[in-house]
């Protein structure tokens, strides 16, 4: 990556949400941007996509424990391996093999001690210990709860971080390797939210982005593997019906 696009994924850590209300913004060019829907007779399929893409929702609501199995279905369906074709990946990437990874941030899930993970598509199933929820951790916390809204007391049952591989990534492209990952992240994050939809998983996109404190925390170069995406998952409220 070069310096200026350095300095540019630097500058995401001053992001943030706008919290006043915004008068006088000129109308969008495209207006409200809804393009009625056609009749697709016989189209299961495109009929299955649709009804999830209505029920899918954003939450806040994610300090409800989570569920192991659910917790592995979700990252098993997004990023499993695809049959016959290694090193494809199941949601759209760049040049159609992707360099990220994911880390599973632990706090309420099932049958998992509380702490940091690296997500993999191993046979067994585990998941890869990488950190405990420490002081380093927390302070990475305490930029990442304002932009859920959230209460510091009631943290997401469990966290998905995004990581790039900026050296991987910079031998494949030249003044995009910026826009790569966070066009890859961006694909990644929304297939996740997908597959939580149907799997009856809570979540919220974060673009909360935090290269040095989590650098600090898991003892990685953010030079080297820098954080790109944020996902919260939380599972249903006690006594919820669900699938």
């Amino acid at each position: 990556m070069d310096e200026a696009e350095w300095a540019t994924y630097l500058s995401l850590q001053q992001a943030g949400p706008r919290l006043s209300a915004h008068n006088g913004v000129r109308p969008r060019p495209w207006g409200r941007g809804v393009v009625e829907e056609p009749v697709l007779e016989g189209s299961a399929s495109a009929g299955a996509l649709r009804d999830l893409l209505l029920t899918r929702r954003s939450s806040r609501e994610l300090m409800y424990p989570l569920d192991l199995a659910r917790l592995h279905a979700l990252l098993g369906v997004v990023l499993g391996a695809v049959p016959g074709q290694p090193g494809r990946r199941r949601y759209p990437t760049s040049g159609g093999c992707d360099e990220l990874g994911v880390l599973v941030v632990a706090r309420s899930v099932g049958g998992v001690e509380p702490g940091a993970y690296w997500a993999a598509s191993h046979a067994d199933r585990t998941l890869h210990w990488a950190a405990p929820l420490d002081a380093r951790f927390a302070r990475f916390e305490a930029c990442y709860a304002p932009f859920l809204g959230m209460s510091p007391e009631k943290p997401p049952a469990a966290t998905l971080l995004i990581f790039a591989a900026w050296e991987r990534l910079s031998a494949r492209y030249e003044h995009c390797v910026l826009a790569s990952a966070l066009w890859d992240s961006g694909a990644l994050l929304q297939t996740l939210t997908l597959a939580a939809g149907a799997l009856d998983i809570r979540a919220c996109i974060c673009a909360c982005i935090q290269p040095v404190l989590l650098e600090a925390w898991l003892d990685l170069s953010c030079r080297e593997v820098g954080h790109i995406g944020t996902l919260a998952l939380g599972g249903n409220e006690p006594g919820e019906i669900h699938a």
